[in-house]
């Protein structure tokens, strides 16, 4: 709090006037030294920075959305998490393969994708059946609570 004190009051500091860009007005004040040539205020520094970086609007969230929309419609509003995230990842991957026609097409196929494909692939159904491991193991949780609530009457 007292470094931002300092640089209220500091004298060398010029205050901007309305055309003044603010990323040119803040790297004027980061370029400020000690009279030891250490810079004056190196944790006002980073905070300003930090804040610089953070983005002025929703814009990629509504891009993300709008994505969302195009890939589980009215026929697909039954697609998993998962499933959701492998088709954006594909999209994002074709987009950023092809930038110019983003064609999958013209993706070139190589060992690497194959490979890639082949394991995800293996993975899906490994993990199609631990779910159906787990819903074989609720089912038998349930039928054994039942019988033991039955027993009890």
């Amino acid at each position: 709090m007292m470094v931002l004190i300092m640089y209220l009051h500091d004298v060398d500091v010029k205050k901007p006037d309305e055309k003044t860009r603010v990323d040119h007005y803040w790297r004027d004040v980061f370029k400020l030294k000690t009279s030891n040539g250490n810079t004056k205020y190196p944790h006002l520094t980073n905070v300003v920075k930090a804040a610089l970086v953070l983005p002025h609007g929703n814009a990629d969230v509504e891009r993300g959305v709008s994505v969302n929309n195009r890939v589980v419609t009215a026929e697909r509003n039954k697609l998993g998490e998962d499933t959701i995230s492998g088709l954006r990842a594909t999209k994002t991957m074709v987009k950023f393969s092809d930038p110019q026609h983003q064609k999958p097409e013209n993706i070139p196929n190589n060992r690497k994708i194959l490979s890639a494909a082949r394991s995800a692939y293996s993975v899906y159904q490994r993990k199609l059946e631990d779910g159906k491991k787990e819903e074989e193991r609720e089912r038998k949780a349930k039928e054994a609570e039942r019988a033991g609530a039955a027993r009890r009457k």
